[in-house]
């Protein structure tokens, strides 16, 4: 006879295995292909989720996307020379065609890692002007979870701009790429809003006016940084020309 089942005995549950890290490119998709809230928020429960994670990926990717984005529109222009990028256009190189390639050549090399370093502080300075209205607003304040959900919609919005880069210099099918860039950002842009709201638990309104106010705010900001380093330097070469009076008569001030 086969052997009764005490169901009122306890049973040694089986051991649950911890979930697995996702790779950023599984958070970039399940965040693209799935818009919710609660795709946002399943990623922080998921291991290996760090701020500092999704940051590195979004310099490298940046980088990456510049380098290959140059190295193209130079393979480009040697092959094909000045293309149409617009029926009764053309782009033309500045000077002769080792000028061109020669400036090219620095942008990867140089501005690469410029534009690299300027993704991770504006998507910083994005997130924590964000926190300072949502916080205006009755939320917690979440700094490193936005972060990371606006690194997740970053990196596929860099890889999309790489790829305009990289195919511009196709005859004939530049209007046809800025155009799906286009729905790509007003896309990217409804992510954006749904990130928010995961982030503070906040409905679609106060998602909106954090967006939006966030972005005023940090504006505002920068403009203000720009003015005091403008005031600065007109205070130096003023300055300048009392303390040095000669200098002036030579035009270097």
């Amino acid at each position: 006879m086969p052997e009764e089942i005490d169901l009122s005995a306890p049973t040694a549950s089986p051991e649950i295995p911890p979930a697995r890290p996702l790779a950023m490119w599984q958070v970039c998709f399940q965040v693209m292909r799935h818009p919710s809230a609660a795709s946002f928020t399943s990623l922080v429960e998921n291991p290996g989720i760090r701020m500092e994670r999704a940051l590195l990926w979004l310099f490298v990717v940046t980088l990456v996307g510049m380098v290959v984005s140059y190295g193209m529109q130079g393979v480009s222009y040697a092959i094909f020379g000045p293309v149409t990028l617009i029926p009764g256009t053309t782009r033309t190189a500045p000077l002769n065609p080792g000028t061109y390639l020669t400036i090219l050549a620095a942008m990867a090399v140089c501005g690469s890692p410029l534009n690299g370093v300027f993704a991770v502080v504006s998507v910083m300075f994005v997130s924590l002007a964000d926190n300072v209205i949502a916080k205006t607003l009755g939320a917690k304040w979440n700094f490193k979870a936005l972060v990371y959900f606006f690194c997740a919609l970053d990196i596929p919005f860099m890889v999309a701009s790489a790829l305009v880069g990289i195919l511009g210099g196709i005859p004939y099918i530049y209007p046809a790429l800025m155009l799906a860039l286009l729905v790509f950002m007003l896309y990217f842009l409804v992510l954006r809003v749904i990130a928010i709201k995961a982030a503070f638990q906040f409905g679609t309104g106060r998602a909106l006016a954090a967006l939006f106010l966030g972005g005023f705010l940090m504006w505002m900001v920068i403009l203000m940084i720009v003015g005091l380093l403008f005031v600065l330097l007109l205070v130096g070469v003023v300055a300048a020309r009392l303390m040095f009076p000669h200098m002036g008569n030579t035009g270097l001030l």
